[in-house]
């Protein structure tokens, strides 16, 4: 059995696309930490190290979760870590969520990533593999909640056809129905809820209270068990998570299990991660 992480942080993206600049000193420090801390318990990141700013593209994302969904094999475990913004869409591009019709994704340095996309990739895994999504963006519940869309995209891609240059690629998957056979058993922690914001921590070191929060954990469990254990037992540490994450706006941290099968039974009520 191996381990493999893919860690993701940003601070800046393609001002040619989002017409804004979207800053969070928080990114790429957090993808940093991360990615020394699963290296030095063993984890693979096939030496390429974080994607951060200009490498956090959606092509160089879609390369390495395919080259993650080859290697992969029964028993291994995948590690994919997103610290940066979740854009919401409902006609036109924005960061405050106010509805629950609109369709999320991560902010990349090119484009947004929607989540039906990610969802995509993870049907290509095989059976048997272990996926863990840590997510540490404003929004990140939505994560989750694509599984009870019925297609793709809300909306008619109006936005999409604006901007053909960035979303040519996933025009003709905008209307589809959406499946949900998804092989491998995922796990998701979020730092907030679909609409939520998460907190950073203003200080020096530019991190983030989830970001300590699991690091903490970490650390915790470490006396004991090691970091693969960790995930073995996903129920108990997310209490401790849950417990260390205390924000003043209280933004709270989600977990959720997802295996296998379709949207309407995705969601299972024992963990498939072998939860002692």
């Amino acid at each position: 059995m191996s381990n493999y992480v893919l860690n993701i942080g940003l601070d800046s993206v393609d001002r040619g696309h989002y017409l804004i600049d979207l800053p969070l000193q928080s990114g790429p420090p957090v993808a940093k930490e991360l990615n020394a801390l699963f290296l030095k318990k063993g984890f693979n990141d096939l030496d390429t190290g974080p994607l951060i700013d200009a490498q956090a593209t959606s092509k160089i994302l879609i390369d390495k979760m395919e080259t993650f969904q080859k290697k992969l094999v029964e028993g291994d475990l995948l590690v994919v870590t997103f610290c940066g913004h979740t854009a919401a869409i409902k006609k036109s591009l924005k960061f405050l969520k106010n509805s629950k019709n609109e369709d999320e994704g991560w902010a990349l340095f090119d484009r947004v990533f929607f989540h039906f996309e990610f969802w995509e990739l993870l049907r290509e895994f095989s059976a048997g593999v272990k996926i863990i999504l840590l997510v540490d963006s404003c929004y990140s519940g939505a994560m989750e909640s694509i599984i009870r869309k019925h297609k793709a995209l809300h909306d008619p891609p109006i936005f999409l056809e604006k901007h053909k240059k960035y979303y040519n690629t996933i025009l003709t998957n905008s209307g589809k129905p959406m499946h949900y056979e998804v092989p491998p058993a995922v796990a998701i922690i979020t730092s907030s809820a679909e609409n939520q914001k998460a907190q950073q921590i203003q200080d020096s070191n530019k991190l983030t209270f989830f970001h300590e929060a699991f690091k903490k954990e970490i650390e915790q469990e470490q006396k004991n068990k090691s970091l693969t254990n960790f995930f073995d037992n996903m129920s108990y540490s997310m209490q401790l998570i849950q417990e260390l994450y205390r924000t003043p706006q209280k933004s709270f941290a989600q977990f959720f299990y997802l295996q296998g099968h379709k949207h309407t039974d995705l969601r299972t009520q024992t963990p498939p991660f072998g939860d002692n």
